[in-house]
């Protein structure tokens, strides 16, 4: 641009010389020199057009045009923006870390943004992949699929704020499942792929007056046995059917039971996602409170908190909920209230401490009311550069589940490696899982277990 100006501006003297040596008077030459004064300004308009047009496209003129954003045809606003920002779990709050299933692990996840500062929509997503081996005393299985405690994503996340200390947004998430770690079994090894409508809500939120969900979501007792800063419920955690809840026990010396894993193993963990209404309040030193009603009568109400005492990090939840039934309306059904509660805490060195435990207050006549207590230490460390490495041990004691006197144990070991540069976690476990029923022997389950979680 520079170049063509001062071509120009050399060119205008060169003419106003050649015209003056053929001019006879000093009329014609300084008539001349007003056109050539004339075509010097309208030179400079000109250049300074093509300063302005250097300015939009960049420094180089073969500089392709601005991009357009999805779904819009023409080039971006000036004043909205497109930008992939990490969302960094450890930087969250103590509540969100330990209890969030977005949380599961501390990889940071990747968040495609459009939008300004007034309203945006995010897009992110993982990919959940596992295998694990189950023993059952007779037989060894191999499956292949996803892990159910945090399945392969897809969210579409937006939010506008209209006004001071207001926001308005909507969460939706689906989920994908080939060959659930839940449901696989000894009869089962591929069931059926699903997608499900994990999140489909829209919220209002005040910073005075709390948040309004409506859609299908979390109910306000969901994940309230989850309160876990161990870093390793990828691979262990309350409700520990997520892997290897479909698996028969074998009877000793005999073939497969009629009896799963999930029959006699259930973490209470209210009642999950729910089309539903659910209002939090504002946190007050750390303290929510929750209530949410939705289809079928299901009401619940929890309270939550979570907190960092200088370096030590703590988290706990309760809930109680309406009646429900539990062990599928057979004839040892259990019906009544839950109770469930759960703490974890995190100390500076690294070590942690989770526990959990709850209880289905049974009505029937007769029927004992099925509880649980779970408990697990944990240690974390950056051993290596490139992530965290979170070690834990479990251990787990559920009662009259399936009927009255039934006990099963289950105790396992976790580690979760994670690989920060790529916003991957992997790793590897083992679980035991033994019934004890009068009058009944029961074959051991013994699963290893091995699995990636890639969040984008």
């Amino acid at each position: 641009m520079k170049r063509i100006i001062s071509l120009c501006l050399g060119i205008s003297p060169l003419l106003g010389i050649s015209v003056a040596y053929g001019a006879s008077t000093s009329q014609q030459i300084a008539q001349l020199e007003r056109i050539v004064k004339q075509q010097q300004v309208e030179l400079a308009q000109q250049g300074r057009q093509i300063q302005r047009l250097s300015l939009r496209l960049g420094p180089s003129d073969n500089k392709l045009p601005p991009p357009s954003a999805p779904g819009m045809s023409g080039p971006i606003p000036p004043h909205s923006h497109v930008n992939i920002v990490k969302i960094n779990p450890l930087q969250e709050s103590v509540l969100a870390q330990a209890s969030s299933a977005d949380n599961t692990v501390s990889i940071s996840r990747s968040r495609l943004i459009l939008g300004d500062k007034k309203a945006n929509v995010s897009l992110s997503g993982q990919i959940s992949a596992m295998t694990f081996n189950a023993s059952d005393g007779s037989n060894n299985n191999t499956f292949f699929g996803t892990n159910s405690v945090s399945p392969s994503q897809f969210n579409v996340d937006s939010e506008m704020k209209p006004a001071k200390n207001w926001v308005i947004g909507s969460h939706l998430k689906l989920g994908f499942e080939t060959n659930s770690s839940n449901a696989v079994s000894q009869t089962t090894a591929s069931p059926t792929a699903s997608i499900d409508t994990r999140r489909a809500e829209v919220y209002v939120k005040s910073k005075y007056l709390g948040t309004l969900f409506l859609g299908k979501g979390e109910t306000a007792t969901d994940n309230t046995a989850y309160s876990d800063l161990s870093g390793t419920t990828l691979v262990g955690r309350a409700t520990l059917n997520d892997i290897g809840g479909s698996l028969f026990y074998r009877i000793a010396n005999n073939g497969l039971s009629t009896v799963t894993v999930s029959d006699t193993i259930n973490g209470l963990d209210g009642f999950s996602r729910k089309n539903r209404v659910r209002y939090d309040t504002p946190e007050f030193g750390g303290f929510t409170v929750a209530v949410s009603a939705a289809e079928g009568g299901k009401q619940g109400a929890a309270l939550k908190f979570g907190r960092q005492f200088g370096k030590i990090k703590f988290a706990a939840q309760m809930a109680y909920t309406s009646e429900q039934t539990f062990n599928g309306g057979t004839a040892t059904s259990a019906n009544g209230n839950e109770l469930n509660g759960s703490a974890s805490v995190l100390f500076p060195v690294g070590v942690s401490l989770t526990a959990a435990g709850g209880e289905i207050q049974a009505k029937e006549s007769g029927r004992d009311k099925p509880y649980y207590y779970y408990i697990k230490p944990g240690y974390q460390s950056k051993f290596f550069p490139i992530g965290l490495t979170a070690l834990s041990i479990d251990m787990g004691q559920y009662y009259n589940f399936a009927q009255n006197n039934d006990r099963a144990t289950s105790y396992g070991v976790q580690m979760v490696q994670n690989l920060d540069p790529w916003d991957l976690a992997m790793y590897v476990g083992y679980r035991y899982f033994a019934l004890h029923r009068p009058g009944s022997s029961f074959d051991g389950l013994n699963l290893v277990m091995a699995g990636a979680l890639y969040k984008f």
